[in-house]
């Protein structure tokens, strides 16, 4: 009995000493771990284009290419129009949003540089059929004042409207998460100027339209109590892709029927 006394406490004693030497252990890694973590460079976040704001002014064009096409917007005689489209005029006011959206685009963080990761987050190459959408500002000289993918977007729009979304710089593969007003808008109907016919809708009719190229279309309603205006003598072998009795609350303006011509062609 007194053999097993004296053991108890030497026991306790290599125990204790166990423990220290373990708890000691766990505080060198924590502090090897938070040592790291300080000599690690950070990642500042910054403006994918600086020093783009001031260079806004002299905007000239902007291309746009998507996997359903391309097509740009060019200052013309001081007004937007979109050359592809018979130079139908452009939202002035859109491309100015855009402009100031690439301007205000803050870098979050960089992301992957893999290329075949880069359909995953949408920003393989729209040229080739991939899921980005590309803009590419341009000056009135024709300089590039910035060329960028943009890809998925992730999450929701914060309070301020800003969205966060996958980007990076044409002809690179490393890639962002960046957080700007912008969104992608790849199809030319986006762009177009929809308010182009200020007419008071009671007061129209009838219109033609004549392009540059091929036959001239007429729209007309018989009266002015009917809600829709229908096309007259549609070339041969062409047909609209909407019929008007299916967008009634749609078809509310000469404005937009002229849109959706201009999409036929």
């Amino acid at each position: 009995m007194a053999a097993a006394t004296t053991a108890d406490p030497r026991k306790r004693g290599l125990a204790i000493l166990g423990g220290v030497a373990a708890l000691f252990a766990v505080l060198a890694g924590l502090a090897v771990f938070q040592q790291s973590r300080s000599l690690a460079p950070q990642f500042e976040q910054k403006p994918f284009f600086p020093g783009l704001a001031a260079k806004l002014n002299d905007l000239g064009e902007v291309a746009v290419v998507s996997k359903t096409g391309s097509f740009h917007l060019k200052l013309m005689d001081g007004k937007w129009v979109i050359p592809e489209k018979d130079s139908f005029p452009a939202d002035a006011a859109l491309v100015r949003a855009t402009g100031q959206g690439l301007a205000d685009m803050l870098t979050l963080e960089p992301k992957t540089a893999r290329e075949d990761w880069l359909p995953l987050i949408g920003l393989d190459d729209p040229a080739k059929g991939g899921a980005g959408v590309a803009l590419k500002l341009s000056d009135k000289s024709g300089m590039a004042l910035a060329d960028i993918v943009l890809g998925n977007a992730q999450g929701q729009a914060d309070e301020l409207g800003r969205t966060t979304l996958y980007v990076r710089k044409a002809g690179e593969n490393q890639s962002y998460l960046a957080r700007s007003y912008i969104t992608p808008k790849p199809n030319v109907a986006d762009w177009l100027d929809r308010a182009v016919v200020p007419i008071a809708r009671d007061r129209g009719k009838g219109a033609t339209m004549t392009p540059s190229s091929g036959p001239a279309y007429t729209m007309v309603r018989d009266n002015k109590d009917q809600p829709d205006f229908r096309v007259l003598d549609l070339p041969k072998g062409r047909e609209l892709s909407f019929r008007s009795e299916e967008h009634t609350s749609e078809l509310q303006s000469l404005a937009y029927l002229v849109c959706r011509l201009l999409l036929e062609k």
